[in-house]
């Protein structure tokens, strides 16, 4: 099964991740005959496409100048669904820690 995250960062000299995502793959699933690599570039030249092309949807009187946000990814294959649902478990929590101590330092 493979998970694929990416992570952006809005301002290209900081380590503050701004976005986290993850994509779930089923076992079923034959996209790409499941290459790892395409799958998680695919993944995320889709959102790099999706997150330009909205921003002035979202952000009207902001334009988009460099440094323009960066986009990583990385494709893990977990050998089971519960190591999935330990791992998506753990992100979740360790997002609603960070939302709390960006909220105490706002």
């Amino acid at each position: 099964m493979f998970v694929i995250r990416w992570l952006v960062d809005g301002d290209s000299g900081s380590d503050l991740i701004a976005m986290f995502g993850s994509f779930v793959f089923r076992p079923s699933s034959t996209l790409f005959d499941r290459r790892a690599s395409k799958l998680m570039t695919t993944v995320v030249s889709t959102y790099t496409a999706y997150y330009t092309h909205l921003w002035p949807t979202f952000f009207p009187t902001v334009p988009l100048t460099p440094p323009l946000p960066t986009f990583d990814g990385r494709a893990v294959v977990y050998p089971a669904m519960r190591h999935i649902r330990d791992y998506l478990s753990w992100r979740q929590a360790d997002c609603t820690l960070r939302s709390f101590y960006l909220c105490i330092h706002c």
